[in-house]
């Protein structure tokens, strides 16, 4: 294991987001996945798959749509439709 000198958790709160940017290979992904599994409410959106980057770009508004139906499937807030 490499040792890491960004440590999310110690920089996010619940309620915060992050981008992540820098090269090819140097475990962007591998810390967001790490990071994700150990959260209760954490979500990640690769946009580098090319039919998310395409939704997403197609139709900004899902990334809050997605969030509100989450949230209201884990509080147990389902939807009448």
């Amino acid at each position: 294991m490499v040792p890491r000198l960004l440590k999310l958790e110690d920089s996010l709160q619940a309620t915060q987001s992050a981008f992540l940017f820098g090269p090819r290979g140097v475990g962007k992904t591998f810390l967001t996945e790490r990071f994700v599994a150990q959260q209760s409410r954490g979500r990640s959106i690769n946009l580098l798959h090319l039919d998310t980057y395409r939704r997403y770009l197609t139709n900004p508004d899902m990334s809050g749509e997605s969030l509100r139906r989450r949230n209201r499937s884990s509080h147990g807030n389902q939807s009448p439709n």
